[in-house]
């Protein structure tokens, strides 16, 4: 069984710049039928990454930074809450564009990534 957490950080590309930016977000932000959108640091791009919670399953678009297309992927609503890393790939390329998990594991990701 998986130890939830309430709160949790999330690193991803930008699509127009290619710069990473970590956002945290909690539990509470995403409340059922709703979409927390991420944008860039920079400011270049409206929603990097977006989360919408529905019925007990997490739909996250993310704005892929590698072949220009969005992409989909759905998380459970215990696996994103969960303490392991979240890693999101582009199906085309096998690149991650998306950590979410503990700021310790998404930086040791992103340093084995360089």
């Amino acid at each position: 069984m998986m130890n939830p957490v309430y709160n949790t950080n999330i690193s991803y590309l930008c699509p127009v710049c290619a710069d990473s930016t970590v956002s945290r977000f909690t539990v509470f932000d995403i409340p059922d039928e709703h979409t927390l959108g991420f944008v860039c640091h920079n400011n270049c791009s409206d929603n990097c990454v977006l989360i919408k919670k529905s019925r007990k399953r997490y739909v996250i678009t993310v704005e892929c930074a590698e072949c220009d297309r969005p992409h989909v992927y759905v998380l459970p609503v215990p696996k994103l809450w969960s303490k392991s890393l979240k890693t999101l790939r582009c199906p085309s390329t096998g690149a991650e564009l998306v950590y979410i998990g503990s700021m310790p594991d998404i930086r040791f990701a992103m340093s084995q990534k360089r």
